[in-house]
């Protein structure tokens, strides 16, 4: 089980970058407001940090005095703020407030306003894909870094990469998210961007969480809870008082995580935020069914349901409705739990999200366990291993990747400041014999550690070149090898071995329709579905584009062929589910095995290959094998 994260970003001091801005826009403007304006504008952010909702009405205040003093910068500089607090409270909302300034402002802004235009469409962006309109803020974003490569307009081009950073980094695109997390907080390190900063740190400490990186993230986390502290907001307490609980539950530290869970539940009570009340309740009934206290944890998420009512998060509710439907069943009522996992099942599946799937399918498996009904309950607990065993190989993989990429980074660091302190150390140590050799075997030692950690790390990038990045299989290297060793074994034992070359029917076609993210998405429907009927030593493998190896050692020709129908009879029955519906498609296998003991892994995918052009030009969805008569197995030429 996890905790979801929530919609929840830091508030506090992200007016003191837009007023240093302001301050230089004021010039010119008249008297009164280039007094005052700065130092209101401050106020009502600040105030955003203690109580959101009186700092709305200051907003209010101000862009009405805008408004009149004919000041478009003012007003989107105040839209902005107005759209970055609202976030934390009502997405639909700040979208709006957001709308409404841009359509104040035209399509084609110049001067002074160019800089807070181009920030708040970074705001704006970040709320639609909130929304569920992640195409739109996507297209925003990219729009927004494009417009904002000069060097005037850098702080803009920092946030709206802080928005895909955060945005990736939700949507499991980890590596690619904490590049761009880690770049645009290296870009707001500039003096006067305080704020943008704590903001953006706030976003990677919550990235930390999803890598599985809880040390950096509780660094991180205090930090700012801290600093909130001492400033005394409230509202920004709760929220990171409420991250770190997340980390503890997340790290097993169960006491510490119902304590901060309930610290932040008081906060958000007092301030009268529904929606931190929705994930302190949630959190709390999680933590409680961690403990055995299933009946004490049951109020917490019947209130957060509750409250769900009236906010839209459907996502939230999903999460919810698992754990009460596993609090049902630790307290003895499984019929309730099967009628709450069946209500939400396709809503589930829809999310296609392997964690969701795979708490969904191990509540399945407990209640039907329960119920007596064992053959649910083997099936829900067959295809719960499956999703778990990839969701494990995707969290190493991902570790891997993240070493890789912060190597670089953090090693180069560290090995410049030992030169340094060497070198420092050295130039005191000549001046004697004693102090010299002192230094070989200071040196000697640090080599031998840094040439110990070259090694572990190489051999975890080898492992990563191993595996394809996006489907988490075997890639072409690590199949071709793997056909090879079973190749020379089948040679040596006088054994059999068989291969499948498989290949999407129509993948063009799709890309085509639906767009590359969904042929994607194809791609991994099919590492999900083809290994269920495969033996515990075949081997499935990605080697390029839509096309899929699979060796079948031991297996002749025949049994190759009734295992490659069995796959495309499996493909063909199984749906991809998307946002928009059903996708249905096929699969062509062309089936070859080795004529003799001398028989090549080459020739032997060479042949495969050929079957499979025969499949194509039959009509597709077919098995066809290498041999005198090929025969296809057509179900459906054209579906």
């Amino acid at each position: 089980m996890t905790i979801a994260s929530g919609s929840h970003r830091s508030i506090a001091r992200f007016t003191q970058s837009l007023v240093a801005s302001l301050t230089i826009a004021l010039v010119g403007g008249p008297a009164h407001a280039a007094q005052t304006l700065p130092e209101r504008l401050q106020a009502a952010r600040a105030q955003a940090g203690v109580d959101p909702r009186v700092a709305r009405e200051a907003l209010a205040a101000l862009r009405n005095d805008a408004v009149q003093a004919g000041r478009l910068d003012w007003r989107l500089s105040i839209d902005e703020v107005d759209c970055r607090v609202l976030t934390d409270m009502d997405e639909e909302l700040a979208a709006s407030v957001a709308q409404a300034g841009l359509r104040s402002a035209g399509n084609a802004v110049v001067g002074p306003a160019r800089l807070p235009w181009l920030r708040l469409r970074a705001c704006l962006a970040g709320a639609k894909i909130d929304n569920g309109d992640a195409a739109g803020g996507r297209r925003e974003l990219d729009q927004v870094l494009a417009e904002s490569a000069a060097e005037d307009l850098q702080q803009a081009h920092a946030l709206a990469l802080l928005e895909r950073g955060v945005q990736d980094s939700r949507s499991g695109e980890l590596l690619r998210g904490q590049q761009e997390l880690l770049s645009a907080c290296d870009a707001m390190a500039a003096p006067g961007q305080e704020a943008d900063l704590e903001l953006c740190l706030g976003h990677l400490a919550n990235h930390y969480k999803r890598m599985g990186e809880f040390d950096e993230a509780q660094r991180l986390l205090v930090r700012l809870r801290d600093e909130a502290r001492s400033r005394g907001a409230v509202w920004d307490i709760g929220v990171y008082t409420f991250a770190l609980a997340q980390v503890h539950f997340t790290r097993n530290d169960l006491p510490d995580a119902l304590m901060a869970f309930q610290e932040a539940l008081d906060a958000y009570l007092v301030n009268g935020d529904h929606v931190g009340q929705i994930y302190a309740e949630y959190g709390l009934a999680a933590t409680l069914l961690h403990t055995g206290r299933p009946a004490e944890a049951l109020p917490h998420v019947d209130r957060s349901l509750q409250l769900l009512e009236t906010i839209h998060d459907a996502k939230q509710v999903l999460r919810c409705s698992l754990v009460r439907a596993e609090l049902l069943t630790a307290l003895g009522r499984a019929v309730e739990a099967e009628g709450e996992l069946h209500r939400i099942e396709v809503s589930v599946r829809a999310q296609n999200e392997d964690l969701m799937m795979a708490d969904w399918l191990r509540n399945e498996a407990e209640v039907q366990g329960q119920l007596s009904h064992w053959h649910e309950a083997y099936l829900a607990l067959r295809d719960w291993r499956v999703i778990d065993a990839r969701v494990q190989a995707q969290r190493q993989s991902e570790q891997a990747a993240r070493l890789r990429l912060e190597f670089n980074r953090v090693r180069d660091i560290k090995d410049l400041e030992s030169l340094r302190q060497l070198n420092e150390q050295g130039q005191k140590l000549h001046r004697t014999e004693t102090a010299a050799l002192a230094f070989f075997v200071l040196l000697l030692m640090v080599s031998l550690v840094y040439a110990q950690s070259k090694f572990r790390l190489a051999r975890r990038l080898q492992a990563l070149a191993s595996t394809d990045e996006l489907t988490g299989l075997p890639n072409r290297r690590a199949v071709l090898a793997y056909a090879e060793t079973a190749q020379r074994q089948a040679a040596r034992d006088g054994g059999s071995l068989s291969v499948l070359m498989v290949d999407v029917d129509r993948f063009k076609s799709i890309n085509d329709k639906h767009g590359h993210a969904i042929g994607d998405d194809v791609l991994r429907h099919l590492a999900r579905v083809l290994p269920t009927g495969l033996r515990g030593h075949d081997r499935l493998g990605r080697i390029g584009g839509e096309e899929f190896a699979v060796i079948l050692p031991g297996a002749s020709l025949d049994q190759a062929a009734q295992i490659a129908e069995r796959m495309r009879d499996t493909i063909a029955a199984t749906p991809l589910i998307t946002a928009v519906g059903e996708l249905r498609f096929t699969v062509s296998i062309g089936v070859a095995a080795m004529r003799s003991l001398s028989d090549s892994i080459p020739a032997l995918l060479e042949r495969a290959d050929a079957a499979l052009y025969q499949a194509k030009d039959g009509g597709r969805n077919a098995v066809v094998l290498d041999s005198d008569q090929p025969r296809a197995r057509d179900r459906r030429a054209n579906e």
